[in-house]
C-alpha cells in the first residue's frame, strides 16, 4: 500500500468524497486525485499530510507515512527509542527484529568469551554482565513473537501455517542429527 492509497482507503472509509476532503484542507480535487493516485514526486508535504490526517480524523495517515519513509526508518529509532515499538507495519517489526538479533548475537559473544574460562565467576562484575545480557537475548523470541502474532493479526499468516513452520524446520534439523526432541521419561 503506498501513501496516496491509504489516504483513499480512509477518505471512503468516512464517505467522504475526494472534493469533500479538498475542500477541508484548502486543496483542489485534482490535487487530491494526484495524491491519492501517488502523482506528486515525493509525496505530499508533511503540512499537507497533518492536514489530511486531522480531516479524516486518522493519525494512522501520519504513522504510515513515517514508518514507510526511508530516511525516518533509520533516524525515528535511533532518536526515539520508545518508538521502537510502534508496529504498525511488517517492516518496522523486521527491523526491530533485525535490531534485537544483531543485540543478541554480540550478548552471546560476550557471554562465550566469559564462560571460556575455568571458573567464569571470577570474571569482574561476572553477575551484571551475565544478567544484562541474557535480558539482551530475551528479547529476541519476544521480537520474533511479536512478527508471527502480527503476521496472523494482519491476516498474512494462518495459525495452521505458523504451525507449518515450525514442523518444517523440526524435521530439517532432526535430519540434519540437530535438536531431537527429547524423550518423555515413561
Amino acid at each position: 500500500m503506498t501513501i496516496g492509497e491509504k489516504i483513499r482507503q480512509s477518505r471512503k472509509s468516512k464517505g467522504m468524497r475526494g472534493e469533500d476532503l479538498g475542500l477541508a484542507v484548502g486543496l483542489t480535487k485534482s490535487t487530491i486525485s494526484k495524491i491519492e493516485k501517488d502523482g506528486i514526486k515525493g509525496g505530499p508535504d508533511p503540512e499537507t499530510l497533518v492536514r489530511i490526517s486531522e480531516a479524516l480524523e486518522d493519525k494512522s495517515i501520519l504513522i504510515y507515512a513515517l514508518l514507510n519513509n526511508p530516511i525516518c526508518q533509520r533516524i525515528i529509532p535511533r532518536a526515539f527509542a520508545p518508538l521502537n515499538n510502534i508496529n504498525e507495519n511488517t517492516s518496522a517489526i523486521l527491523a526491530k527484529l533485525r535490531e534485537e538479533l544483531n543485540e543478541a548475537v554480540e550478548a552471546v559473544d560476550i557471554l562465550a568469551r566469559i564462560f571460556s574460562v575455568k571458573d567464569p565467576t571470577t570474571t569482574p562484575a561476572y553477575k551484571e554482565t551475565l544478567l544484562a545480557k541474557l535480558e539482551q537475548i530475551i528479547d529476541a523470541p519476544r521480537c520474533i513473537e511479536e512478527l508471527f502474532a502480527h503476521l496472523k493479526e494482519c491476516g498474512a499468516m494462518s495459525e495452521e501455517e505458523h504451525l507449518e513452520v515450525h514442523i518444517r524446520q523440526q524435521a530439517k534439523v532432526e535430519a540434519h542429527g540437530h535438536h531431537k526432541p527429547c524423550q518423555k521419561v515413561a
